[in-house]
């Protein structure tokens, strides 16, 4: 070995000792792939070296990997040095694998041998392994986008400067959208295909990308195309591109119908605007809750109304008495899709205190999906002013304000819902002081009736509300609270209010509520009416305690979510105990969903010593 080695100016001894305190596996075998010698790093795999000496290679390569050792003969004969990765096995029988080199050199004796080294590369095969997973899910999600999306590489000049970019992966998509091959559009130059890029200023935009690494968000792009498939035709794009590395990953989606289509729709709402701001007639948009959404200059002059009070109420707060049920009959006949369009006379407050009769047309507005979104009512003029009295004080109609507090509004628009019925009572309704002193102060209520929750904040409702009138002493007061007479009856009669208390019990009803309105309004108290200590049985008496607990979170206003949030059981659940309380309430579904308001009115009807059972 010693003359084999002096060609290279090595000697033995210099030899051995690099390889012997080398990591890398360094052998030497002879033409006949005998193993002559092999370093001590042969022990990473478990083998003393002179366990492997006069051996040959193949007994410790995998059975899978024994072909490549025949290509390597070839490499050597034909270059004199070859290359290969292979799996060795240790002496615990597995399998590791190695990247060798060898190289053949001359014998002393004219013949040949293979001097050679390899190193571990378990590590990089599984990195290499991953990177090839990681690629071929990029490439698996790339190819199933519905959007084009191409990968572009920098091309930069000597001074590193980006000059252009070049097209390196494209999936279907793309292809299809440019109207080019793979091979076509692969390998191909940005600018020489897309030259406007550079005109319109987005060239610049890629080069920020490359050297800032911010993204790239453009929504509604216009680009006159250059593609040949749309030569010189303008369209409108949304743009996602991102750096990787020094390439840049985009995505465009074609968004030329959507533009058009909004384009198409902002016109045509502009010529309604147009239209109806000009007409005659009164138009008015109402949203499913009956709230005025939009109204035009026709219909704050027959209502005597501006725009801004308008947009801030609701329908029934300018329909009169007996009216608001004819509208609802309307507007159901509308969703349930038995007509296209109803209309109806109907008489209006004005914001003067008059009456003014209007012909109204409704229609239902519909999305797309069919899905109701909005009423629209054409109102015209029939015989001018209405021959009806003003319903002022002492009139035959009165003013009513329902107040109830939000975690009781339930069961005010249940009360307010009685009230409607009721030809001598235009009803509205509020949840806050705030909302109570807006109509009182605009002397639009002659008698206020406060709903109060059962919980121990009655007398402090009736407190507040109380202040909140002082400045209005003619305004009567009906308090209809799950409270004993004698617990509010201090309060009410402490001024020259006239005012009624009228407790929740089985025996209230909307004849009884007008009445005691009537007598207020006329400036009479009644404080002798139901009491609220009955005992006699109820159908509530047959709930039980949990379905008394879901009743008591229902007539709260509370939704089905959010019963079983509050008592942390599913909503199914929720559902299944309100159907019990429906059957054992003998409530069947002619009600439909007033189901939950008659379930309500029932438990805040019932005495409060019902409620707490021993």
């Amino acid at each position: 070995m010693e003359n084999d080695l002096r060609g290279w100016g090595v000697s033995e001894e210099q030899y051995r000792y690099l390889a012997e305190h080398a990591e890398d596996l360094v052998f030497r075998m002879s033409a006949e792939y005998e193993i002559e010698w092999i370093s001590p790093s042969v022990r990473s795999l478990g083998w003393e070296p002179a366990e492997v000496v006069a051996r040959r290679p193949w007994e410790f390569v995998s059975p899978d990997d024994v072909v490549l050792l025949e290509r390597v003969e070839d490499d050597l004969r034909r270059d004199g040095h070859a290359s290969l990765d292979v799996r060795l096995r240790g002496k615990d029988e597995r399998f590791r694998w190695f990247s060798f080199r060898m190289s053949e050199v001359e014998s002393t004796g004219g013949g040949v041998c293979r001097i050679g080294s390899g190193r571990l590369i378990e590590a990089e095969r599984r990195t290499r392994q991953l990177l090839s997973q990681s690629e071929d899910r990029y490439h698996a999600i790339v190819s199933t986008l519905i959007d084009p999306h191409v990968m572009l590489q920098a091309i930069r000049d000597q001074t590193g400067g980006i000059v252009d970019f070049l097209y390196v992966d494209a999936n279907d998509a793309a292809c299809r959208y440019t109207g080019l091959s793979y091979k076509e559009l692969v390998g191909s130059r940005l600018l020489e295909l897309l030259p406007g890029q550079a005109r319109q200023g987005m060239f610049e935009a890629y080069c920020r990308v490359i050297e800032t690494g911010e993204p790239l968000i453009i929504d509604d792009y216009r680009f006159v195309q250059d593609l040949a498939v749309m030569l010189g035709e303008e369209r409108r794009y949304d743009v996602r591109v991102v750096r990787i590395g020094d390439s840049l990953s985009y995505v465009w989606r074609d968004v030329t119908d959507r533009y058009r289509e909004r384009q198409a729709l902002a016109s045509s709402e502009e010529r309604f605007r147009l239209a109806v701001s000009h007409v005659p007639m009164g138009i008015a948009v109402l949203d499913l809750t009956d709230s005025f959404v939009e109204v035009n200059p026709a219909l704050c002059q027959f209502l005597e109304r501006d725009e801004k009070w308008l947009l801030s109420h609701r329908l029934e707060h300018v329909l009169v008495p007996g009216e608001l049920a004819r509208f609802r009959q309307m507007r159901r006949a509308l969703l349930e899709g038995k007509s296209t369009a109803e209309s109806a006379e109907q008489a209006f407050f004005t914001g003067t205190g008059g009456v003014v009769t209007l012909k109204n047309g409704v229609a239902l507005a519909r999305d797309a999906d069919g899905s109701p979104n909005s009423f629209v009512c054409q109102l015209v003029t029939t015989d001018g002013r209405a021959d009806r009295p003003d319903p002022g004080r002492g009139a035959e109609w009165i003013r009513v304000t329902v107040a109830a507090p939000t975690h009781a509004s339930l069961a005010g628009e249940s009360m307010a819902a009685l009230l409607d019925s009721d030809s001598r009572v235009a009803v509205a309704s509020v949840s806050s002081l705030s909302g109570l002193q807006g109509q009182v102060s605009t002397d639009n209520t002659d008698v206020v009736v406060l709903v109060t929750s059962p919980d121990s904040a009655t007398l402090q409702q009736v407190s507040d509300v109380l202040a909140e009138l002082e400045a209005h002493p003619t305004v009567g007061l009906v308090v209809v609270a799950p409270v004993r007479r004698r617990d509010v009856q201090g309060l009410l009669t402490e001024g020259k209010r006239p005012v009624a208390h009228l407790a929740l019990s089985t025996g209230l009803d909307a004849q009884t509520l007008v009445q005691a309105m009537l007598a207020t309004n006329e400036g009479l108290s009644i404080l002798d009416g139901p009491s609220a200590t009955g005992d006699a049985a109820t159908p509530l008496d047959r709930l039980t305690e949990r379905e008394l607990e879901v009743l008591d979170l229902l007539a709260r206003g509370l939704d089905n979510a959010a019963i079983a949030a509050e008592l942390v059981v599913t909503t199914k659940a929720v559902e299944n105990c309100i159907g019990s309380i429906f059957r054992k309430l003998d409530l069947s579904d002619e009600f439909g969903i007033n189901r939950r308001v008659r379930a309500s009115l029932l438990y805040l009807e019932w005495p409060v010593s019902g409620r707490s059972r021993s």
